[in-house]
């Protein structure tokens, strides 16, 4: 689906902000061929992954080897994507931060930071997963010269969601016929059904306003 010629080529020169497209790479060594040639073909910044995150890696996106084969299969594919474009830093710390220790925290930037410099990457932005980090990250961050990106500073998708397009048969079509229709129609239908169901539910909207974590 993604083959060359398949997005229309931009310069990044000729192009603003408002057309960069940011993918954080989580599984770089299933999805590379199709990253790589979403960047040769569209303004992309690359938030990727480091050995910080090979716990989760292996837990949650089925990584299989040792940590040393992790870090060079990283190496390998990011060196070559940073010919077409700027690698940044993709980072999950905890699901809630706020739980994990600042020292925890810090030796996980710290070992990033460390990894991309081993390697030719100077990262001076950062994507946290699940756009998680509280005020200790927010310092840690400054202290290093990191800049974090806020959801919503530009269009985004993970690298796995390519190879959801792929697959999805109805999706591919509308992708390829380029209609907003169908796009538009399968939104509002799931938005009309949270607030359809969250409007009947009287008694649960209750009981969750009044819930602590609210």
């Amino acid at each position: 689906m993604m083959s060359t010629g398949s997005i229309s080529k931009h310069s990044p020169e000729t192009q603003g902000a408002s057309t960069t497209l940011s993918i954080h790479t989580e599984m770089i060594w299933t999805t590379y061929p199709l990253i790589l040639d979403l960047i040769k073909n569209f303004r992309t910044t690359p938030f990727v992954l480091t050995p910080a995150n090979y716990d989760y890696a292996k837990a949650f996106l089925g990584f299989r080897g040792s940590k040393e084969k992790f870090s060079n299969e990283l190496t390998e594919k990011y060196t070559e994507l940073a010919k077409y474009a700027k690698i940044e830093l993709h980072l999950h710390v905890a699901l809630f931060p706020e739980f994990l220790s600042l020292n925890d925290k810090r030796k996980m930037l710290e070992e990033a930071l460390s990894w991309g410099e081993e390697h030719g990457f100077e990262f001076k932005q950062i994507v946290f997963g699940w756009w998680k980090y509280d005020s200790e990250c927010m310092k840690l961050c400054e202290e290093m010269g990191l800049k974090i990106v806020e959801r919503g500073t530009y269009p985004h998708i993970h690298d796995y969601d390519l190879l959801f397009f792929k697959k999805h048969i109805a999706l591919s079509r509308a992708l390829k016929t380029k209609s907003t229709t169908l796009f538009t129609m399968k939104f509002a239908l799931e938005q009309a059904r949270w607030f359809l169901f969250f409007l009947r539910h009287k008694a649960l909207r209750r009981y969750l306003s009044t819930c602590l974590y609210m």
